[in-house]
């Protein structure tokens, strides 16, 4: 199960950097689009004050019209392109969410046996059953050995010690090192701090 384990933090991790470095490689590139398409109108402006002959005092008036119109239409016009881009972000995300729900739809029933029978009662027996994860050298049931106990005791009251106790998901990432505690009888003792999943987020955030 460590294994296991191992391979889909590994898994979130790897995630995780994908979606930051795209995210920074994406920064620049968007800054630059948005600054584009809100800066059109003073690009005119300045295109208007060089080539309107603005600065020599003969622009025409006509002319001048017809460049504050296309001052005042312009910020609209790129405030409903942005829509229709979020728009069309939006319309892919719902379209890949309904072609999910309507692979499931599609699936096909599980087909009735020919041969109905009553069941006795209400339990479930497993035959013979193992279980391995994809890409596992072994299945998760059968493959490991049986844990070998006694049929004698000897202990001294009910109370149970732990003594340089330690935990990590991986070998050398250890979560808890050394712990030394006595767990009395009748007691109710817990370890309280944050998770490897909290510390995760901690560090997302």
């Amino acid at each position: 199960m460590d294994s296991q384990f191992s391979r889909l933090r590994d898994s979130i991790k790897k995630y995780e950097k994908w979606t930051i470095s795209y995210t920074k490689d994406l920064r620049i590139p968007m800054m630059g689009y948005t600054v584009a398409i809100n800066s059109v109108f003073a690009i005119m402006i300045a295109a208007t004050y060089l080539f309107g002959n603005v600065k020599s005092g003969t622009a025409d008036s006509t002319f001048l019209l017809n460049l504050l119109f296309y001052i005042i239409i312009t910020p609209i016009i790129t405030v409903t392109l942005t829509k229709m881009m979020y728009a069309g972000e939006n319309t892919m995300v719902v379209e890949d969410a309904l072609s999910r729900i309507d692979s499931i739809l599609e699936m096909q029933p599980l087909k009735e046996t020919e041969k109905k029978e009553i069941p006795a009662d209400t339990s479930i027996t497993f035959d013979n059953v193992s279980f391995r994860y994809k890409g596992a050298s072994k299945d998760e049931i059968l493959s490991h050995e049986v844990q070998d106990g006694t049929t004698m005791m000897d202990n001294q009251g009910y109370d149970i010690a732990f003594k340089n106790v330690g935990f990590s998901y991986n070998i050398g990432d250890a979560v808890l090192k050394d712990v030394i505690f006595t767990a009395k009888q009748g007691e109710v003792i817990a370890l309280i701090g944050p998770s490897f999943w909290m510390k995760q987020r901690r560090l997302w955030m």
